[in-house]
């Protein structure tokens, strides 16, 4: 707990002051398919959840258990229960992004921390981070989701018409080069 304590201090608290969002607050437990799971921290319209340095998000937080156990995934079923896009994780080391999108595949994105602090501007990640996490990008997410999931379609149908070419174009010539040494053959005897 005094990890936990000690990521909320010196990463939570400051990031959701630089987002332009209140200060963090502890959430309620949250009732998921898996039963009452941990609400993680309320800054506003960003749930962020704070671990002990060293978590891995992607492993079992319960021994013996299957990875739906797991920080990220837990996160991802607060965030679907409680109807919110995203939301964030840390262990004062890395800052996980987790998006839910409603009508198709989550994700997730990784950040490490390492070497912010020495920083002259604003890495990049940060960037990202803000641009996300802050109350407009909060609300835009949705948008941005769907946008790249008709994007992904656009280009799956794209990728099919190349295949469906690229097949013909070979049967094509798989014939022509047939036909050639079958005419070929038939001369010379």
């Amino acid at each position: 707990m005094a990890g936990q304590d000690r990521v909320r201090r010196l990463i939570v608290v400051p990031l959701a002051r630089l987002l332009g969002l209140p200060t963090p607050v502890a959430a309620a437990k949250i009732r998921t398919r898996e039963g009452p799971e941990d609400g993680g921290l309320c800054a506003g319209p960003l749930r962020i959840w704070a671990y002990p340095a060293g978590t891995a998000f992607d492993g079992s937080t319960r021994n013996g258990h299957a990875v739906r156990f797991c920080p990220a995934r837990s996160a991802l079923r607060v965030l679907r229960a409680a109807n919110e896009p995203i939301g964030l994780l840390t262990d004062g080391a890395s800052i996980r992004i987790v998006l839910r999108d409603g009508n198709g595949s989550d994700a997730q994105i990784s950040i490490p921390l390492s070497g912010w602090e020495d920083a002259e501007i604003p890495p990049d990640p940060l960037a990202l981070v803000r641009a996300l996490a802050c109350p407009d990008g909060i609300a835009a997410v949705p948008s941005l989701l769907e946008a790249a999931r008709l994007g992904q379609v656009r280009i799956a149908a794209a990728t099919s018409r190349l295949d469906d070419d690229a097949r013909r174009h070979l049967v094509r010539s798989l014939f022509w080069s047939f036909t050639r040494r079958t005419l070929a053959y038939e001369a010379a005897l």
